[in-house]
């Protein structure tokens, strides 16, 4: 999805205006080299190669259409605006402006031998269906009048963002171009390099002031310290993106490579130019540390000295009287001191065996890789990671400084108690040791253990006081938490037995009152547990279908023939059948998902590569996955158009829904939900087995397991399902429903665990 993103400054001004030119001359090319008979097998054009098209053009009858009359002008006005701009920039000639004023001048010799075509084509006889067009033509002579550039560059620039004007008619033979037209040049006529430098690096400010302004809400309190790392990583992400995307469009931009953009931004005189506009306020980044050329030199050099293993003492040298001299040295001692830290983690190679180890920590993988590799490349996207990590305490500061720390720690500690629950709890123990379910005790073993290894560690050194770090740290634990909780709430079906027999209790009016957390849960897992819809009837068929159930036609009888008798093929006559393996937990049973459920697990989940389902959804305000409606090319423009900050603030809102409301799913602890449905089920078995000791000779109740009564209420829910069927479709037994005896034990035991639970803040993080 690389080919999506694009940088936002695309519509600055002066890039616009040289966009806007580009496709004009594209436009004038194509239809030259078309209208001259030329083959199109080259993109690439010389300047005698189109004079030589003109000419041919000029020659013939053929009626210039009104879109390349406006082309030309929109190529000469452009490019006489961006030389006449470089050239006030400039301290001194460069041979890149010279040459761009001799395509201008070239364009405008080719617009001359058009006019004398076009006059010449007047002293022809004209027909009456062309005589409309003759007229056009004789108006739009004088065109070819010299432009003149304007004196007011800024508000010319402001006036040049408009788009071209969209035509339907391109002339004899030549069709409208599609989206991914290929695009026609002059030969050597090429700034889309310099432009797209430029566009990089000032994106590279905007991405930065975005997440120092979200943790900036941090600080105040207005923001989740797992969101904004959340984000913080995703603008990581999409800086690699866009490198990949300008590569894509122009290979001889090695964003890759930051010695490039080093020479690149020191080296060309034209890119100080444009970096000493002034953006719009609209565009206008509050943090500049990327254009100013701070940000692209001192994190390189930094991740330099360390590959090399050098260190400089030259700073005692500079005017530490010089406030900027100053800040820049400290500035390189933080970064210094944050490689070193990261540089002692990769060196433990006997903590790696942790499933918690490299995906937690910013900035460790990229550099382990880059500290491995034996040449002198430094991707720009490690040096951007290290200036946000610098950038990031100074935007958000806390009190006290490791309060990010001890929040990450209490995190930590919590999940661990969960997972100590759920590995403590008898139902759960017996299960795995008696069925194929042993994997999940074993992740959950290894992640009580990591997180016993981290609330260990007692490090609140300068880059683990980091709030970048301690936020990264909880989402990774968070992460682990909400996959294997939500994996434990399909195991044999407990949390889906206990909702729809809430529900079956709700519908037929047996609850003296709503119990909040049943009730949320069910609104929250509507899609997952009911498949979208609460069922009035038929509630053993709709969990059925929860558990994976499929119909199917009795094997005793034979299948339907086509043209047999009526009647045979009816819903009716076909059976549910469940899968063997469906009360496992299984892939193919499972409904429950944690990349269904929450957008953000999902896109921590697989890297932060956003695909264009996920777009979708976030671009439509959807809460869960769907069919897409529109295009991918539809949604590849939208989130073109948006660029990496715009991107970053579709997804804030997104994740933002999800950690606010009733029941947020992003905050749910599924540990405790799983637990509160064992609980459930053992009171109704146990309800249920009292009822029946009361009707016929049982063991005491002191003598039967938590397990065993665990299976005894989900196997009476099963039952109850069937049995409310029955009466519901016999008008003589539905008045009976109120007096069933398994019905009234379903109801006592759900009142009974969970007394006391009708609060929301038990089962949130």
């Amino acid at each position: 999805m690389a080919s999506l993103y694009s940088p936002t400054a695309d519509s600055f001004p002066l890039v616009k205006t040289y966009k806007s030119y580009k496709r004009s001359t594209n436009s004038i090319i194509r239809w030259l080299a078309t209208e001259s008979g030329a083959l199109l097998n080259q993109t690439t054009f010389r300047v005698k190669e189109l004079e030589e098209f003109a000419k041919k053009v000029a020659q013939r009858t053929t009626a210039i259409p009104e879109h390349i009359y406006q082309s030309f002008e929109e190529a000469v006005k452009g490019r006489r605006l961006v030389t006449a701009y470089f050239k006030n920039a400039e301290l001194k000639s460069d041979e890149k402006t010279e040459s761009h004023e001799y395509f201008t001048n070239a364009l405008v010799s080719i617009f001359e031998s058009l006019r004398e075509g076009a006059l010449r084509q007047t002293s022809f006889p004209v027909s009456a269906d062309a005589q409309t067009t003759s007229n056009t033509t004789q108006i739009d002579s004088n065109r070819f009048a010299r432009l003149h550039v304007e004196h007011d560059l800024d508000h010319t620039l402001e006036e040049r963002t408009a788009e071209c004007v969209e035509v339907t008619e391109y002339g004899r033979g030549v069709t409208q171009p599609e989206h991914d037209a290929i695009n026609y040049e002059i030969e050597g006529d090429v700034l889309d390099l310099m432009f797209s430098m430029f566009s990089y690096v000032l994106e590279l400010d905007r991405i930065c002031s975005t997440i120092k302004e979200c943790w900036e809400d941090v600080s105040g309190d207005r923001e989740s310290l797992i969101i904004a790392a959340w984000l913080s990583n995703f603008a990581v992400q999409i800086t690699e993106n866009i490198a990949m995307s300008m590569h894509e469009a122009f290979p001889d931009l090695h964003l890759d490579d930051h010695k490039y953009v080093f020479e690149a931004r020191e080296l060309t005189p034209q890119l100080h130019g444009l970096f000493a506009i002034r953006p719009p306020p609209t565009m206008a980044p509050r943090f500049t540390p990327f254009s100013n050329g701070g940000a692209i030199v001192r994190p390189w050099i930094a991740i330099l000295m360390l590959k090399d293993s050098k260190d400089s003492g030259d700073e005692a040298e500079d005017d530490m009287s010089d406030p900027d001299v100053r800040e820049a040295i400290e500035e390189g001692k933080t970064m210094k001191e944050y490689l070193r830290i990261i540089q002692a983690l990769v060196r433990q190679d006997e903590r790696k065996y942790t499933c918690l180890w490299k995906c937690m920590n910013p900035l460790l993988v990229p550099l382990e890789q880059t500290l491995k590799s034996r040449d002198e490349i430094v991707s720009t996207s490690l040096v951007f990671t290290l200036q946000l990590l610098y950038e990031v305490p100074r935007s958000c500061v806390m009190s006290p400084p490791a309060r990010a720390r001890l929040g990450a720690l209490r995190f930590a500690m919590e999940v661990k108690a969960s997972v100590e629950k759920v590995l403590g709890n008898e139902s759960f123990a017996c299960n795995c040791a008696n069925c194929a379910e042993d994997e999940y005790h074993m992740q959950l073993g290894r992640l009580r253990l990591d997180l016993e290894v981290y609330t260990r560690e007692k490090c609140f050194d300068l880059y683990y006081t980091n709030p970048w770090v301690a936020g990264a740290h909880m989402m990774e634990i968070f992460s682990w938490a909400t996959d294997w909780g939500i994996r434990l709430c399909n195991l044999r079906g407990h949390v889906g037995a206990v909702l729809h027999a809430y529900n079956l209790l709700t519908q037929l009016d047996m609850l003296n009152y709503d119990t909040n957390i049943l009730g949320s849960l069910c609104d929250l897992l509507e899609d997952e547990v009911f498949m979208g819809q609460r069922p009035t009837i038929k509630f053993d068929g709709c969990f059925t279908r929860f558990l994976g159930g499929r119909l199917r036609f009795p094997k005793k009888r034979a299948p339907p023939q086509a043209g047999g008798p009526k009647g045979t093929d009816r819903r009716e006559n076909w059976e549910m059948k469940v899968p063997q393996n469906a009360n496992r937990g299984n892939d193919d049973s499972r409904r429950l998902i944690a990349s269904r459920m929450s957008l953000f697990y999902r896109i921590d989940n697989y890297n932060y590569k956003v695909d264009a389902q996920s777009w979708h959804e976030i671009l439509q305000n959807k809460c869960g996955p769907g069919p897409i409606c529109t295009g991918s090319c539809v949604i590849k423009d939208e989130v073109s158009k948006l660029g990496g900050v715009g991107l970053i603030q579709k997804l804030r809102e997104a994740a933002r829904k999800e950690f606010t409301g009733i029941l947020p799913v992003a905050k749910v602890n599924f540990f405790k939900i799983y637990l509160l449905s064992i609980r459930v089920l053992e009171s109704i078995g146990r309800q249920g087995w009292q009822a029946e000791a009361g009707v016929r000779d049982l063991p005491s109740i002191e003598s039967i397991s938590s397990t065993q009564l665990v299976h005894a209420g989900y196997e009476l829910v099963r039952t109850l399902f069937k049995v409310v069927d029955e009466h519901q479709d016999n008008m003589l037994k539905t008045k009976l429903l109120p007096h069933l005896m398994s019905l009234r034990s379903c109801r006592d035991g759900l009142l009974i665990a969970t007394k006391g639970q009708n609060t929301l803040l038990r089962p949130l993080w």
